[in-house]
């Protein structure tokens, strides 16, 4: 059976995503994420795990209720410590499921939470041990329960409620170095104290300063008890603030309520429950009673970063990056910025109008010179902004867009089927489309033109030309400084060795010198003068461009990526930003501003050439790790890669500290390990390096006849407590070998599997790979007897012929 190719979750806790992969065409992509929900102060283990994932079936989010099963088990799930109902054993599937809402792929839920059906408490003894795995079961109510795999770690939990049991810590063992401006404490707190504090105190004695919260306790004889005032209700005063005092009258104490209606006098002893807020004296002596209440690990979080970096112009605050988390993607317009967020949603700053409520479940955003365009997951368009050419006014009927592109005065959307509408100006038909744009996977435009990159890697362009931006350009070469004599003049620059097909007004002037000089030799200098402007004779443009698999534009200038890491630009070239990718190598994305070109390399580092008047070519030092890039008019924005805080770094997770990757399984032994069946398609081979330039010490392989002769192949099945284990092996008959007995003639490959029987010891696993080798040596071998039999049985047939003769 042939095991689905793989996905990659992106929306919900990017790097901390792992993809699951089942047999029976259902595929589940899982998120997930463990944290420690709060309990009551002087509750103690059991707790609950607050669980959270993200769920897709065959690539789409899953919607709706889902059907969950949960297990805690160990290492290798041949034990359950926990399961949702109780009846897991040895990491056996539960029998009762959890009902789950599930919206745009994601739930939640709280493992322990028995006011839910089928849900059991976790119990203490399940955090005892040294690993402790939860075990996920799904069913999206149409292909069964499937077993998403691998196991997943839980390394925070268990330590957390294990210190959720202790009752105390040592007197002295806490110094005021330990203690920090926000620290919280929960329980019976009593002792003298320094230092601003918050949360419950109770008996707490010898304090100073202001106290906020409710005080109660018993009144000192001096202060008014509640049968001292009686008669009417005070009524109609008007109050204002201060202290009540021993030398106050009940009328003075009275304007000293501030509102409060009921009278509160200085207490003896007092209590205070819910949150007191002041500055207590005192040693802290009698801190007991500290609970994991006391220190949230969720407040654990890394270093703040910026995931979006701006520079560049910043006259409308476009490049005033907010605080910003969870960015999945970022635009740019001339006086403004647009960030997409994974959720769906949009984040905009600088000059523009605010974006429409509607603007929810995005997938591709575009920013115009002052318009802005968002494709919607159900495939629609919404638009916002300047809409003096109709270019906000989105045509109906449209539920295929599959990306989105903006102009200064239109707007361009990519359909489903390979093909392009427009909408808004078209005084330079930028909104004409070409009958040859078919078959396009990807869009782009300028101020007032536009360019779509073909399925075959081909480029067309369409729109205002005045530049070259449509048709090409003749690349500068420099400017003439100087008329040397009849056939030379000197160029403002070197050219290469070896250049030649240079031009100025149409006229083709060859360069002899061939040395790197700035030396250009020709028939006649008669009609040049210094400084005129010399380019190359070949044009530069969309046509004839092959191999093309990205496109950006500027705002009269165009620029197409190519498979193999080079830039190739034509049109405005007023400050460099076209001649400047002539020489551009290792690049994985291209952007194009309104005179400037941002070019982002494979190693996450940034280019820029052009125009640098408000500073877009000065790329600041946090500009790294760059997945993403924009440029505006002259501004850029770059977007790094995903950085996770600290509660949700998923060191637990099992690659992290092995190297390892398991599809279906946890690795123990290899750095690839596949549960079940794996396949490969046609797109790529599965190859290993056979130069024999890397190889010592080669041999023949002889003896291959007798050596397979000695493997002993059998037709098996699967035990069932090994398919209880392992739900994804079917109950059939296989095809293999004994690994005990195949390591009799192959010793080197069998090895450990990592997995174990349930008497502790290892599973052993075979590559049967020698099988192919031997099998073609033995047929080999096979082949030379049979040359040398035919060669004896010709001799054989000849000496009889020639006694037959003799006979005769």
């Amino acid at each position: 059976m042939k095991l689905p190719s793989l996905l990659r979750a992106s929306s919900f806790l990017r790097h901390s995503d792992f993809v699951i992969r089942h047999c029976r065409s259902l595929a589940i992509t899982f998120g997930i994420l463990f944290t420690l929900t709060t309990l009551p102060a002087l509750a103690a283990v059991p707790q609950l795990i607050n669980h959270q994932g993200r769920i897709a079936v065959n690539g789409t989010n899953f919607e709706g209720t889902g059907q969950f099963k949960f297990a805690l088990v160990n290492t290798n799930g041949t034990t359950t410590y926990w399961s949702n109902d109780g009846t897991s054993s040895a990491g056996s599937q539960p029998t009762a499921a959890v009902s789950l809402a599930v919206v745009k792929g994601l739930y939640a839920v709280l493992l322990g939470d028995t006011t839910l059906a089928n849900m059991t408490i976790l119990p203490a003894s399940a955090f005892t041990q040294a690993d402790v795995r939860l075990r996920v079961w799904f069913n999206d109510g149409s292909n069964g329960f499937q077993l998403i795999t691998p196991d997943q770690r839980l390394a925070a939990a268990p330590f957390a409620l294990n210190a959720a049991s202790a009752e105390s810590v040592p007197s002295g063992s806490v110094t005021s170095s330990m203690l920090g401006s926000d620290l919280t404490l929960a329980g019976s707190t009593t002792g003298t104290f320094i230092g601003s504090l918050s949360g419950n105190a109770t008996t707490a004695t010898q304090f100073t300063g202001a106290l906020a919260g409710d005080v109660t306790g018993t009144q000192s004889a001096t202060a008014i008890s509640n049968a001292t005032v009686t008669s009417k209700l005070i009524t109609g005063f008007s109050s204002a603030a201060g202290t009540i005092t021993t030398a106050d009258s009940l009328l003075t104490a009275i304007n000293k309520l501030d509102g409060n209606i009921a009278l509160r006098a200085p207490l003896a002893s007092p209590t205070f429950t819910g949150t007191v807020s002041g500055t207590f004296v005192g040693n802290g002596a009698g801190l007991t009673n500290v609970t994991a209440s006391s220190v949230q690990l969720s407040s654990v979080i890394a270093p703040p970063v910026k995931p979006v970096v701006a520079w560049g112009d910043n006259d409308h605050g476009q490049a005033s990056v907010p605080a910003l988390v969870n960015v999945a993607n970022v635009a740019a317009g001339t006086s403004h910025s647009l960030v997409l967020l994974d959720a769906g949603t949009i984040i905009q700053f600088g000059s523009i109008a605010a974006a429409p409520g509607t603007a929810v479940n995005v997938t591709h955003i575009a920013a115009g010179t002052a318009h802005n365009l968002a494709r919607k997951s159900d495939g629609t368009v919404i638009a916002w902004g300047n809409n003096t050419h109709g270019q906000t006014t989105v045509p109906g009927g449209i539920t295929t867009a599959t990306n989105v592109s903006a102009g200064e005065k239109h707007s361009l959307i990519l359909k489903a089927d390979g093909t392009v509408q427009a909408w808004g100006d078209n005084s330079f038909g930028q909104t004409t489309i070409p009958g040859t744009a078919t078959n396009v996977t990807a869009i782009a435009s300028g101020y007032d033109h536009n360019l779509a990159l073909k399925a075959d890697g081909t480029v067309v362009a369409w729109g205002r030309d005045d530049a070259g931006q449509v048709t090409g350009t003749y690349p500068t070469v420099g400017v003439i400084v100087e008329i040397i004599d009849s056939t030379k003049y000197r160029l403002s620059t070197n050219l290469a060795n070896g250049t030649s097909n240079l031009r100025y007004d149409g006229s083709t002037l060859l360069n002899s010198t061939g040395d790197g000089s700035d030396i250009v030799t020709v028939a006649s200098t008669v009609g040049l003068s210094s400084g005129m402007t010399v380019t190359r004779a070949s044009l530069v443009g969309p046509s004839g461009l092959s191999n093309v698999v990205a496109i950006a534009c500027g705002a009269f200038h165009s620029l197409a990526l190519k498979s193999d890491g080079t830039v190739v630009a034509w049109g405005w070239d007023t400050g460099g930003q076209v001649t400047g990718a002539e020489n551009l190598t290792g690049i994985s994305r291209v952007a194009g501003g309104y005179a400037f070109t941002l070019a982002l390399k494979n190693d996450g580092t940034l280019v820029a050439f052009g125009d640098n008047t408000d500073g877009q070519l000065t790329i600041p030092n946090t500009a790294t790790q760059v997945t993403h890039i924009a440029c505006g008019a002259s501004h850029a924005l770059a977007l790094r890669a995903d950085f996770i805080s600290a509660q949700v770094a998923r060191l637990d997770q099992d690659n992290v500290f092995t190297g390892r990757v398991g599809i279906q399984r946890t690795p123990a032994a290899n750095n690839l390990e596949v549960q079940g069946n794996a396949s490969k398609t046609t797109a790529g081979n599965w190859l290993a390096n056979s130069d024999r330039r890397i190889k010592d010490d080669i041999q023949p392989i002889t003896g291959a006849i007798e050596k397979l002769g000695k493997v002993h192949l059998v037709d098996f099945q699967y035990s069932e407590a090994y398919r209880q284990a392992h739900p994804e092996v079917g109950d059939k008959r296989y095809l293999n070998v004994i690994a005990q007995e195949f390591a009799e003639i192959f010793p080197e490959h069998v090895q450990n599997s990592g997995e174990q029987l349930p008497d502790g010891s290892p599973i052993l696993q075979v590559d049967t790979y020698p099988l192919t080798i031997y099998s073609a040596a033995a047929v080999q071998e096979l082949a030379k007897e049979n040359e040398a039999l035919k060669k004896k049985l010709a001799e054989q047939e000849e000496r009889l012929k020639r006694l037959e003769t003799l006979i005769k």
